[in-house]
């Protein structure tokens, strides 16, 4: 008995292994089974993509979507339009989603289009390369973002001009793939200068642009965050107007680090309103590996190495601070911590809280939604380079950022967006749970500031009850007792999600981030589980 169990234990975890060894994403997909998938040869279409385009965008002032006449003799062909392309794009990453975007030659092409279906997984049955034909009978071409597109006109679009996507049962009754060996596109070159209006008939075509890097203000950051979309900035010499890649949270390589080199990006051109942007069909179809960047960069700068660097833990950090206006950390130092807080309730607003085992400390950044960062998810590990960054204290909290010029003034303040590259650093260590220190009000001293505490055992004073966390649209203080009768403020933000949310009316386990203002503590909480208090309070 013994022994088959052991034997069943094994076979479970040679199964859990493979099974992790099949999720390892490494941007290589396998070709798709097309056996079974129908074909059709000896066939031509008989609109062109221009024509099609024309339909909408000719002697139409009002732009109103406009509707192919319905096949009502489908034993008659002699009335049937049809337009043929080449797939340009695949849906297999993700990044992609119910769109098929085609163009009119594999290489060199004139024309590019987009259909919009209600379908997954397309590359299935129309993979990248394949000619297509749509029968145009009962479909609609109409616009969306600025870009002509074909879908059907259901009565339920957003405007006139536009048009839903193609149902998913009738996608047979419309699509079909060419029997012809599959094509391999030669992407069109083109630079960021000629993403401009003239050039629109070439939206949904396969493009390669040369020498283009991602700005600086997104190095080091990966494509997208995990269910949202996101747009990075590229650039290169051609123009000083960036265009944008477009990066679906969804895609299977939403969390890998942007490429931070010089080189060459391909992708599917579109645009969004006056916005011009590429969609990338796949990572591998980055090569942008070369150093020095046209900004000057002159090698990788998201590796970290510990080479000729003196570790630091956040209370030698904090003894660095001179006691004057502020003080610039000189030496090659550098601090791993965890993060403990970020700004993804709204709560705290350009700054994180990270620390070690010797304390933590607030971090300031001039950017928005540093939640939406991997390097700055709470309880990731990370590196902070020291060198050139300052320490302040701002009302009795000793804190890090940068100087920047305010009325020809130096001032002390947050470190931008442009410049995070240079200071944070991923150790792309998993995210670790988060361990509060666990404190008594009347144990709290300064050494306790910046640290996520847990202090058990507190209700909100009796003039609090029933009272939004915040009142007047302005932040606000609240008062949380122990039973022994020791005051603690609770601070809020107006922009906080939970801002509007009655306080508990009970007694429980305050979580958050110690903060001082003039000799006084006060608790910050990033979630309103962090005051949970629903026990019976001390009377």
């Amino acid at each position: 008995m013994k022994k088959n169990k052991f034997i069943y234990i094994h076979i479970l975890l040679l199964s859990a292994f493979f099974c992790i060894i099949g999720c390892v994403q490494d941007d290589k997909y396998n070709e798709p089974d097309l056996d079974g998938y129908h074909c059709v040869s000896d066939f031509q279409a008989n609109i062109t993509l221009k024509e099609i385009k024309e339909k909408y965008t000719l002697n139409n002032p009002s732009k109103e979507a406009y509707v192919f006449p319905v096949d009502v003799t489908p034993d008659d062909t002699s009335d049937d339009l049809y337009i043929q392309g080449y797939v340009s794009s695949t849906d297999e990453t993700g990044n992609i989603y119910k769109t098929i975007y085609i163009q009119d030659a594999v290489e060199n092409p004139t024309q590019g289009f987009a259909i919009s279906v209600d379908g997954v997984s397309l590359y299935t049955r129309f993979p990248q390369g394949y000619k297509i034909y749509i029968k145009l009978n009962g479909l609609a071409v109409g616009s969306y973002g600025g870009v002509v597109q074909l879908g059907m006109k259901l009565g339920k679009e957003t405007s006139a001009n536009s048009v839903s996507r193609i149902l998913e049962k009738e996608i047979p009754n419309h699509v079909f793939r060419s029997c012809e060996v599959r094509g391999k596109i030669i992407p069109k070159i083109m630079t960021l200068a000629q993403m401009i209006s003239a050039n629109d008939q070439y939206l949904g075509c396969l493009i390669q642009v040369e020498h283009a890097e991602f700005e600086n203000k997104v190095l080091c950051t990966n494509f997208a965050p995990n269910g949202l979309s996101a747009d990075r900035k590229i650039r290169d010499a051609s123009t000083n107007t960036a265009r944008v890649v477009r990066n679906s949270g969804y895609a299977s390589f939403a969390n890998r680090i942007l490429p931070a080199g010089n080189g060459k990006i391909i992708g599917v051109y579109s645009k969004y309103n006056s916005t011009y942007q590429m969609y990338i069909n796949r990572v591998a179809d980055l090569e942008m590996n070369d150093f020095p960047r046209l900004d000057g960069i002159a090698a990788d700068p998201c590796r970290f190495s510990e080479a000729g660097l003196v570790l630091k833990t956040i209370a030698e950090v904090k003894q660095m601070y001179s006691g004057e206006n502020w003080s610039q950390i000189t030496g090659d130092f550098y601090c791993k911590v965890q993060v403990t807080a970020n700004d993804e309730t709204g709560n705290l607003y350009k700054y994180i809280y990270a620390e070690d085992v010797s304390g933590g400390i607030k971090v300031n950044i001039n950017k928005l939604n540093l939640f939406q960062d991997n390097r700055f998810r709470v309880g990731k590990d990370i590196y902070i380079k020291l060198k050139g960054l300052y320490i302040r204290s701002v009302s009795g909290e000793i804190q890090l950022g940068a100087l920047y010029t305010l009325g020809g003034s130096l001032q002390f303040g947050r470190i931008e967006e442009a410049d995070m590259y240079k200071s944070f650093f991923d150790t792309n260590q998993p995210s670790r749970a988060v361990v509060p220190t666990e404190i008594k009000i009347d144990q709290l001293t300064m050494s306790d500031v910046g640290r996520w505490i847990k202090i058990r055992n507190l209700q909100f004073i009796e003039s609090d009850l029933g009272q939004p966390y915040v009142s007047n649209n302005s932040t606000t203080n609240r008062t949380l007792m122990d039973c022994s009768g020791n005051y603690i403020l609770l601070r809020t933000s107006n922009y906080a999600s939970f801002a509007g949310n009655n306080v508990d009316g009970g007694r429980g386990d305050i979580y958050g981030i110690l903060g001082v203002y003039n000799g006084s503590y006060q608790i910050w909480i990033t979630g309103r589980w962090g005051a949970n208090l629903n026990g019976i309070r001390c009377e």
